[in-house]
């Protein structure tokens, strides 16, 4: 009886492998990043598909803006503003950036550095562009308090419009030129948008009050978070005109922060005891970036405590991660870089491979 058992949890190990292995998820090698310096606990920018990095990112004054890449760094000559030094907020696949400081959205192509201007007021700011050089953000307009969701393309700044309230912002825009956000709404709330057609389309929530978008692919697969009908904010993926809750890890919350075109969603989500862990989610799955490092690497992948995170994690479609975590305590950026070894969901001992340890750890929890 205990033969067919331990036979039955064998085969059950190398057929949930073989199909983790076929969904696109290996482990990872994990490192600091050459640039900053060590002991800077810096925010990154963004990550393109040759693994340059860009940075920093909001509210870090002790570095100037950078390009850094296989431990070579290139200053960002980005300008000044009245709040400090500026910030690099994304960078694409032709090594262009763009960021600024508060009072002032720029662009810089390697040779010309470029003020992308605002939609009458005094201050935008540029979060993202794609490999046509597009680029979305937000502006001021000069009304009061106001800023909308902008398209900068071509020399020009488009004014994105709202859901009907007085504030948005652009996060994201795919290389179809598709644009994704948020906007207040006539009564005052945040609600995720995408942009299509001329028009804004609300993209609703999860039964709650608010909801938010932050990355959208190639294939217009959007992800973010939306309310629940308790308040709870839940990690969530808008496709094909329906809403998904992408669920967590048995506690309330959880947001979804990048999605990549092999439709492998970055985020965190909230644990029974209130840790929040970084996390991917595929074809359904939820799996914790830990899991697919070495064990002994002294990174604990979680969200850094009361900051705004959503702008330091980045998932490129080759499958690099660039992030905030922690190593040994201290708060670093990292950079996960994918291998060649697929992940194994029953390497239960963490040595990358699957041996009969594994299978018999796994056939005495099965017969538990």
């Amino acid at each position: 009886m205990n033969r067919n058992c331990y036979i039955i949890g064998i085969y059950i190990a190398l057929t949930i492998s073989i199909v983790l292995a076929e969904e696109h998820v290996t482990y990872y090698d994990i490192r600091l990043p050459d640039y900053p310096p060590r002991g800077v606990a810096e925010a990154p920018g963004g990550i393109n598909e040759s693994l340059q990095i860009c940075g920093p990112n909001f509210g870090m004054d002790l570095v100037n803006a950078y390009i850094w890449q296989d431990g070579t760094k290139q200053d960002v000559p980005f300008q000044e503003g009245p709040f400090g030094k500026a910030h690099v907020h994304a960078i694409n696949n032709h090594g262009f950036t763009v960021g600024g400081s508060i009072g002032s959205a720029q662009f810089w192509n390697g040779s010309t550095l470029t003020s992308l201007g605002t939609l009458g007021g005094e201050s935008s700011i540029a979060y993202t562009i794609n490999d046509q050089n597009q680029i979305v953000g937000r502006s001021s307009t000069g009304n009061g308090n106001e800023s909308r969701p902008f398209l900068w393309e071509n020399g020009q700044i488009v004014d994105l419009g709202t859901l009907g309230g007085d504030y948005g912002e652009a996060f994201d825009i795919n290389e179809s030129g598709i644009p994704i956000g948020y906007s207040k709404t006539a009564e005052g709330n945040k609600h995720a948008f995408v942009r299509q057609d001329q028009s804004m389309i609300d993209l609703g929530t999860l039964g709650g009050e608010e909801s938010m978008a932050f990355s959208i692919n190639r294939e217009g697969m959007i992800v973010g978070w939306a309310e629940i009908e308790n308040g709870y904010q839940h990690a969530c993926l808008w496709h094909n005109d329906q809403i998904h809750d992408l669920g967590t890890l048995g506690g309330n919350q959880s947001q979804a922060f990048a999605v990549n075109d092999d439709d492998l969603i970055l985020g965190w989500a909230e644990t029974k005891t209130g840790y929040r862990p970084l996390v991917l989610w595929y074809d359904g799955r939820i799996l914790r970036l830990q899991e697919l490092i070495e064990r002994n690497s002294g990174w604990e992948l979680m969200i850094p405590y009361g900051q705004d995170i959503f702008p330091w994690f980045h998932l490129t479609n080759n499958g690099a991660i660039l992030g905030c975590g922690y190593i040994n305590g201290a708060q670093q950026p990292f950079l996960m870089v994918p291998t060649d070894k697929p992940f194994l969901l029953s390497d239960t001992n963490g040595d990358h491979s699957v041996d009969m340890n594994d299978f018999l750890t796994f056939a005495g929890e099965w017969l538990k």
